[in-house]
């Protein structure tokens, strides 16, 4: 959703990378720790192994997928001799 506002807006799409790129950095390592001072300021109690799960499952486990997506994707590039842009450009 993140792209697709920053396309609307004539937004520079290297810049938006950089920023979606950091948030997910920031989540990883930042989202578990942050929950458990919020639920502990209100006296909820929840194991750490939940957190680092939900960790998993909901921040890490997307991204791995679209890791695998983009390189299954992007196989056999280098070996078709260049990128579709250039392809493109020289048809």
């Amino acid at each position: 959703m993140v792209f697709v506002w920053s396309r609307l807006t004539h937004g520079h799409p290297l810049f938006t990378l950089s920023k979606v790129a950091l948030n997910d950095t920031i989540m990883v390592f930042a989202f578990a720790p942050i929950v458990a001072l919020w639920l502990g300021l209100s006296a909820i109690t929840v194991p750490w192994d939940t957190l680092l799960t939900s960790v998993v499952l909901y921040i890490e486990v997307p991204v791995m997928l679209l890791v695998v997506h983009v390189v299954n994707r992007s196989k056999g590039w280098y070996e078709r001799g260049a990128a579709p842009r250039e392809a493109a450009a020289r048809a």
